[in-house]
């Protein structure tokens, strides 16, 4: 079985389309399936939609939270109840286009990560650069997107790693602790179509970097 963990936070306009494309693409691949909507305090009406669609279709599964949990938290969550082989990790806003579905099926790694990251000169791009050398430098990794919301996980992965972190650190954490494990880590190129809201902040950007020095240097 294919586990598809879906976090999101207040994706109203974009979840239901996701929730189609992904569903017709699992579909075509003759795979079974589940779909994991790991919903994170959302106040634009997500909820409520995720709830319709869990009621009409038996292979999609919501969970619901009250308050902020972090990415990170809301990804865990979904890889505690997800019953698949193999787990797929997806955006929301399906941003890296739903060919991503097979392409990570169709990729070999333990962990493999779809290189969507566009080079740029925008703010959010040069940032990113500056991440990408942050990772290199504490972790010796030098993987073009380690961020990437599009990530295929085989189980024995979870089994084996202890995560715990809750923002969106957590993807760096996941692969820093995968290939400390042995675990074979591959990155596939991807399409990238950024929505313009995507913003990280000063505030943001610090706690990130916080979360790596506790991965690198307090973290058993």
């Amino acid at each position: 079985m294919i586990s598809v963990v879906i976090p999101c936070y207040n994706e109203a306009k974009t979840i239901k389309q996701t929730y189609k494309e992904v569903k017709e693409a699992l579909k075509k691949l003759g795979v079974k399936y589940e779909i994991i909507f790991s919903e994170d305090g959302s106040t634009d009406g997500t909820k409520e939609i995720l709830k319709e669609l869990e009621k009409k279709d038996e292979k999609v599964r919501v969970l619901v939270s009250e308050k902020r949990l972090g990415k990170g938290l809301g990804l865990r969550r979904g890889f505690q109840v997800a019953k698949g082989e193999e787990i797929l990790m997806l955006d929301a806003d399906l941003a890296a286009g739903v060919g991503v579905v097979k392409d990570l099926l169709d990729a070999e790694g333990d962990v493999v990560i779809a290189d969507t990251y566009r080079r740029s000169f925008s703010k959010r791009d040069v940032m990113s650069f500056l991440y990408r050398c942050l990772v290199a430098l504490l972790f010796g990794m030098n993987l073009n997107y380690i961020q990437s919301g599009f990530k295929k996980l085989r189980r024995e992965v979870l089994e084996e790693i202890d995560l715990k972190l809750t923002g969106f650190a957590m993807d760096t954490e996941l692969v820093y602790k995968a290939k400390r494990k042995g675990f074979r880590v591959v990155e596939i190129s991807a399409k990238w179509n950024q929505r313009k809201d995507r913003r990280v902040g000063f505030l943001h950007a610090f706690k990130m970097f916080l979360d790596l020095i506790r991965v690198r240097f307090l973290d058993d």
